[in-house]
């Protein structure tokens, strides 16, 4: 016969818990932060870079000269400055040549003009002669005994200038129609009568040379009615009168 089962043995004392986490962790710790090494090698690099160029900047400004701003840059001067060695009193003959063959006889037409647009080619073709023949008067350096009498013509040139451009712009006007009326407007002027005068001075300037410029204005006359020695009137010049219209009759 079979006997009773043994019974269990009593349960032993249990190990005490070990600190949380029980066991090994189930994911690996995250890795370090890698060194910045490429930040620590530019950074240098870069404030060297920056030293280098400020003081290659530093030693180009010490080393170029200084340029104080002239006249000629503040304003625009209206002709340009003379420079070199005064001109040989037959150099500056030969230029005061030049400008008489350059704006020849420019003004001969323009008596004969008899309307606006005709009075306007004239005084357009002479203020362009002008201007091209006063141009080389202003870059020479003329001799010292008349440099002030050749200034004071160049000065009055340029004034005649702008002379003509408004005795041009009152044709269009109708104010000034035909050219002997155009031409008492710049003939009669003080304009006039001054580059007569510093002509006349460049002539006298210096009494070892007596330079000659040919004159290219007429000379004024009144604008006045006027009665010539074979009984024809010359009637002050007015102011141009608009055409009448023609009357049409009606057809019949």
């Amino acid at each position: 016969m079979v006997g009773p089962p043994a019974p269990y043995p009593a349960p032993g004392p249990y190990a005490a818990p070990g600190p949380y986490p029980f066991g090994e962790p189930l994911l690996p710790p995250p890795p370090s932060a890698p060194r910045r090494r490429w930040g620590r090698i530019l950074l240098p690099a870069g404030l060297a870079l920056v030293l280098v160029i400020l003081v290659g900047v530093s030693i180009g400004l010490t080393n170029s000269p200084s340029k104080k701003p002239t006249g000629s840059h503040a304003a625009a001067s209206p002709s340009p400055s003379p420079t070199g060695p005064p001109l040989t009193p037959e150099q500056y003959q030969a230029a005061l040549d030049t400008f008489s063959k350059t704006l020849g006889n420019s003004l001969a037409n323009l008596p004969g003009a008899r309307t606006p647009p005709e009075v306007r080619q004239v005084l357009t073709a002479f203020q362009t002669a002008l201007t091209s023949a006063t141009y080389p008067l202003k870059t020479l350096f003329p001799p010292d005994a008349v440099r002030s009498a050749h200034q004071t013509l160049v000065v009055q040139l340029d004034v005649l200038n702008g002379l003509i451009v408004d005795t041009e712009s009152a044709t269009n006007t109708r104010a000034i129609c035909a050219g002997s009326s155009a031409l008492t407007n710049i003939v009669g002027t003080s304009t006039a009568e001054m580059i007569r005068t510093a002509i006349q001075g460049l002539s006298t300037a210096d009494p070892a040379h007596q330079y000659k410029l040919a004159p290219f204005l007429p000379a004024s006359a009144p604008a006045m009615n006027r009665q010539l020695n074979n009984g024809n009137l010359i009637k002050k010049p007015g102011r141009c009168r608009s055409p009448r219209p023609t009357r049409r009759r009606p057809p019949s």
